[in-house]
C-alpha cells in the first residue's frame, strides 16, 4: 500500500518541516528563494522583507512608482521571481534529507518594537509620527501608532460591547396575539426543514410531488406517514414528537 500527501493546512514553520525548505533566515521565502530582496536591518541586525511584495504587482501599477508609502525614495521596476516547473522543483528537492522534528517554538513575551526597530524605521520609512522622541528627562519614547488604544480606551470599548451592561427593555409595546394558521404552519415547517433527521423524508416527498408542494402539503404528509400503522414500528418516538 502506498500513501500520497496531496495538500496540508498548516502554519509557516510547519510548512518548512513538511517541504524541506528552511523557513528561517534571509532565504526563508519559498517563492523568492535565491532571488529574494530581503535585507538586514542596520540597527536591529534582523532580516527584513519590507517592501518585497511590490514586485508581484502588474507592471503598470501605481504603487510601483510610489516613493513615500513604501520603502522611501525607492521605486520597483523588477518583475516577480520565475515560476518553477515540476522538473525544476524535483531537481531541488530530490536530495533533501529526511525532515526531523524540531524543538517547539517558545514565546518569551518580548516585543519587537524596540529602540533599534524605531531607528531602522527612521532609515527606511517615512513615518515621522512613529520616530523616537526624547522626553524631558532624556529618555527615548516610542510614540504609539494612530490606531493604538490606551488601557482606559480598551476598557471603555469592552464595556460598551458587553450585552450584560445594557439595560434590557422591549423594542415595542407589549401585545399578545395568537398566530394565524398560516403562521403556525410556517413555523412548524421551518422546524422540520431544519431537522437533519427529516431530510430523507423531505427528499422522498420532493421526488414524488415536487418542491412546490412542500409548503402546502409536506407537514400533513409527514404526520400521516410516521403515524401510519404500517410504518409505525419503523420509526422512533422522536419522529412522532416533532410531527
Amino acid at each position: 500500500m502506498h500513501a500520497t500527501l496531496m495538500w496540508t493546512i498548516n502554519d509557516f514553520p510547519a510548512y518548512g518541516m513538511l517541504s524541506g525548505w528552511m523557513t528561517a533566515g534571509k532565504l526563508e521565502c519559498p517563492y523568492c528563494m535565491k532571488d529574494t530582496k530581503s535585507f538586514t536591518l542596520k540597527h536591529g541586525r534582523k532580516n527584513s522583507w519590507f517592501d518585497c511584495h511590490r514586485q508581484f504587482l502588474p507592471p503598470d501599477h501605481e504603487f510601483r512608482r510610489n516613493k513615500y508609502a513604501f520603502k522611501k525614495n525607492k521605486t520597483e521596476r523588477d518583475g516577480p521571481p520565475p515560476i518553477l516547473t515540476g522538473d525544476d522543483i524535483w531537481k531541488r528537492v530530490q536530495n533533501f534529507p529526511k525532515v526531523t522534528e524540531e524543538p517547539p517554538y517558545k514565546f518569551d513575551g518580548k516585543t519587537k518594537d524596540n529602540v533599534k526597530a524605531r531607528l531602522d524605521l527612521l532609515e527606511h520609512c517615512r513615518r515621522p509620527d512613529l520616530h523616537l522622541q526624547e522626553s524631558a528627562n532624556n529618555k527615548l519614547l516610542k510614540p504609539k501608532a494612530s490606531y493604538s488604544f490606551t488601557m482606559e480606551q480598551k476598557r471603555k470599548i469592552l464595556q460598551s460591547l458587553s450585552i450584560f451592561n445594557q439595560p434590557g427593555k422591549g423594542s415595542k409595546k407589549r401585545t399578545l396575539r395568537k398566530l394565524t394558521e398560516k403562521e403556525k404552519k410556517s413555523v412548524e415547517l421551518h422546524v422540520l426543514l431544519n431537522c437533519p433527521e427529516v431530510k430523507p423524508f423531505l427528499d422522498f416527498f420532493v421526488s414524488q410531488y415536487g418542491h412546490d408542494q412542500v409548503f402546502p402539503s409536506f407537514i400533513t404528509w409527514y404526520t400521516n406517514w410516521v403515524y401510519n400503522s404500517e410504518n409505525a414500528a419503523t420509526f422512533d418516538q422522536f419522529f412522532k414528537d416533532i410531527s
